[in-house]
């Protein structure tokens, strides 16, 4: 069976509009959300690599604010892990999804002012992250 980019970005824009609502409702996610990304390890890499780019290009333009973005990465990173260790028993590395990381690091960034270090992690962390990912998709092609 194979998948298309076409399928994985509707399954990857479902997912995320899923969780979204859930946590703006209710502050939890449906666990059967995970569900249409549990196809197989590539399957759910290639799901949260593309939520990572409609995450980023979201924040990027302001659809959502750093504090949802934020909120909505951290659920969802929970979430890829879980999966992608339930995907990959017994192996001695787990395969994660390289994309998504790079974004939930850029917004994990601008959590805290690094013991100091910075006056607005947000603005001096979690923007230039972003920016960084998305021009690198954006030559990727």
């Amino acid at each position: 069976m194979t998948t298309s980019a076409d399928d994985v970005k509707m399954v990857a824009q479902a997912y995320l509009r899923g969780v979204q609502q859930d946590l703006e409702s209710y502050g939890g996610v449906d666990v059967s959300r995970i569900e249409p990304i549990r196809k197989s390890k590539d399957f759910a890499i290639a799901a949260f690599d593309a939520v990572a780019v409609i995450l980023a290009r979201s924040y990027q333009s302001g659809a959502l604010d750093y504090e949802t973005a934020d909120w909505i990465a951290n659920v969802v990173d929970g979430e890829m892990l879980e999966l992608m260790m339930q995907l990959q028993t017994n192996e001695t590395h787990i395969d994660t999804p390289q994309d998504w990381s790079e974004v939930y690091e850029a917004f994990d960034g601008g959590e805290f002012d690094h013991f100091g270090r910075s006056q607005d992690p947000i603005r001096e962390l979690t923007d230039p992250g972003i920016q960084a990912f998305l021009a690198r998709i954006e030559t990727r092609g």
